[in-house]
């Protein structure tokens, strides 16, 4: 959220104290997601548009961002690099998320558009029977999931990947899912279920709220990056609702000038009306 503000800021004003804080703070969120490094040129491109400066300033500004960011999350890198067999940069995850998303049971079982843990066995060993390092488990992992999903790649397109995306923005199998939070995330089912609710409130005001402002391009860009991203990030591994959790950020935000744009049409209905009765009124009188 804070992420989002300060781009939106960005595209106004030209402060280098905002754009430091703005790359800490990029460089700090892709260490604790990695996935946000596809997110933050996306969240840097208002510096590009903001008019008040030369192009080569504002080059020189993004320039900046980026040296920051990366000077933020290259202490990680090296440590990665150093400390695994296998080429490791911000995390060594992916590899058995994509086996444990890319099997029979998530493709034409129960799990469609999810995960199996089951799918991750056998546990990749070295040649002695021993669990190997976790750069080179991760490596068979993703190598496992891969060739499964090119040898099925009929089925991914037409089939998972759809039911992935659907799963993610809560369309297909809610309860289901939200009962599979529950077992795996240990999340309250009732609760769960209210936010469920209140999540398909959001919709309809998020959608007002999206037309209000899509001729606002400038400040429009962070607001929709989350939730693209996000739905990429299903796309190519699993829908759950915790990959939805940042992208509500931005619902939320949109759902408010949804509001503000209702009111607004409300307001300038009652004002037409009041005008007509007091027009109507003059016609008798004369």
């Amino acid at each position: 959220a804070i992420l989002i503000g300060l781009s939106a800021r960005l595209y106004y004003k030209s402060s280098y104290y905002l754009l430091i804080t703005f790359a800490v703070l990029g460089g700090l969120a892709v260490l604790t997601r990695a996935e946000l490094i596809i997110a933050i040129p996306f969240f840097a491109l208002p510096i590009l548009r903001n008019s008040s400066q030369t192009l080569k300033k504002r080059l020189v500004r993004c320039s900046l961002a980026g040296l920051i960011v990366v000077a933020i999350i290259m202490p990680w890198v090296i440590r990665n690099l150093v400390q695994f067999e296998e080429p490791v940069f911000l995390s060594n995850g992916s590899g058995i998320l994509l086996a444990q998303t890319n099997c029979d049971a998530t493709y034409f079982g129960d799990k469609q558009g999810y995960w199996e843990y089951l799918c991750g066995l056998p546990q990749p060993v070295g040649e002695d029977g021993k669990p190997t390092d976790e750069s080179v488990r991760d490596k068979e992992y993703r190598s496992r999931g891969i060739d499964y999903a090119i040898e099925h790649k009929g089925r991914l397109f037409g089939n998972v990947i759809p039911k992935r995306m659907a799963r993610l923005w809560g369309f297909y199998s809610p309860i289901e899912q939200l009962r599979a939070d529950k077992l795996v995330e240990g999340r309250n089912f009732r609760l769960s279920l209210i936010g469920l609710f209140q999540y398909y409130a959001l919709i309809p005001l998020s959608i007002f709220g999206l037309i209000r402002l899509k001729k606002k391009q400038g400040s429009l860009l962070p607001l929709v990056t989350i939730p693209l991203i996000s739905t990429l990030l299903a796309a190519v591994s699993m829908g759950t609702t915790r990959y939805r959790v940042s992208a509500e950020i931005s619902l939320i935000i949109f759902a408010a000038f949804g509001i503000q744009f209702l009111f607004e049409r409300i307001r300038s209905f009652n004002t037409k009306g009041n005008q007509d009765r007091i027009s109507f009124s003059e016609v008798e009188k004369c």
